[in-house]
């Protein structure tokens, strides 16, 4: 990891008190985080401090030696790739994130992107557009029925799970893929109508749409590249709104796409975010008429709510405030 030997912001001074919890960016007026810390947290730079509340600050080795009484890190959010986890367990320093703060928020997304996928909204805005004269006489491309429609889940988690039942209600054909369940979540989800599939290819084989709720792991690291497009039914789209990692370079879409390989790409992740410039997102910036209403592109932002910006303040410092009392932190991921 590069360094991220911290230089504390302009608007950060050296702490003068003995604030037991820092914030190290991103908070401006931390009002939610003191009405459950009150004066134990701050945003000025304090060495001494116990527990790092983390937004995107680099959080390696360099960045954990300058606090000698760290006991926890705390993320706001669900992602971790940007903290040194082996380095903060080898010092007995327990890392946490926030992983149920959002799940109606990303999995309503992922469903609007299916709907999407399935319905054809913004192909036919476009379509529309391009057809006044003949309007509802054009020649439309087919559009399936959504109960007829295979929408495949990989990763059955919180979220993956509350798709699947979302998928469900609306009428899809819904099965997923996730080795990791309990007998008693595969049992739920069959309870709902959602089928298990024993491997993932069987699952890309057979969907009409995919749909990725996974976390970044060594496994799911560009999980969908060349060879997972091409095993993808004829005409499939993907949905992916969990991890940019699960990709490869998105140039690889564009061979897919203009093919009819793949018909709907709806993506709220990237691999690098904010992306630079590319053939993909030069394409998906300045669609040609072929592409246009095919691809979306949210700004990693299905997370958000009015209602989750205030959960995921409330629950990252709910759970800081365990390590004040003298308790581990919930969902700890360097165990």
């Amino acid at each position: 990891m590069a360094s991220s030997l911290l230089l504390p912001p302009p608007f950060n001074k050296v702490s003068n008190t003995m604030a037991r919890v820092y914030i190290t960016d991103r908070i401006t007026n931390p009002d939610i985080e003191r009405s459950i810390l009150g004066d134990d947290v701050s945003l000025e730079f304090d060495r001494n401090a116990e527990v790092l509340m983390v937004w995107r600050q680099l959080v390696d080795q360099d960045f954990i030696d300058q606090f000698p009484n760290l006991k926890a890190v705390q993320r706001y959010g669900v992602g971790y790739d940007r903290l040194d986890l082996a380095y903060a367990k080898a010092k007995g320093i327990d890392v946490s994130n926030n992983p149920a703060y959002c799940t109606e928020e990303v999995a309503q997304t992922a469903i609007a992107f299916i709907l999407n996928c399935s319905r054809r909204i913004t192909y036919l805005d476009f379509f529309a557009k391009s057809n006044i004269e003949k309007w509802q006489q054009a020649v439309t491309p087919p559009a399936k029925r959504v109960s007829c429609t295979t929408v495949g889940i990989i990763g059955a988690g919180r979220i993956g799970s509350r798709v699947c039942g979302y998928a469900s209600a609306l009428g899809y054909r819904v099965e997923y893929y996730d080795p990791f369940l309990s007998a008693e979540q595969v049992a739920r989800l069959e309870q709902i109508g959602a089928r298990r599939r024993d491997s993932l290819d069987e699952l890309v084989r057979g969907a009409d749409i995919i749909s990725l709720h996974v976390p970044a792991t060594p496994e799911t690291m560009e999980l969908v590249d060349a060879n997972f497009l091409k095993k993808m039914k004829p005409g499939a789209s993907l949905v992916n709104t969990s991890r940019g990692s699960t990709m490869v370079h998105p140039d690889v879409f564009l061979e897919f796409l203009q093919s009819n390989h793949l018909n709907h790409l709806m993506l709220d992740v990237l691999p690098e975010e904010p992306p630079r410039p590319c053939d993909f997102i030069d394409i998906w910036r300045m669609p040609p008429d072929w592409l246009k209403g095919r691809i979306l592109i949210n700004p990693h932002k299905s997370y958000f709510s009015s209602e989750s910006a205030v959960e995921m303040r409330q629950a990252a410092a709910l759970n800081a405030k365990r390590v004040l009392d003298g308790l581990r932190p919930d969902f700890i991921v360097n165990r």
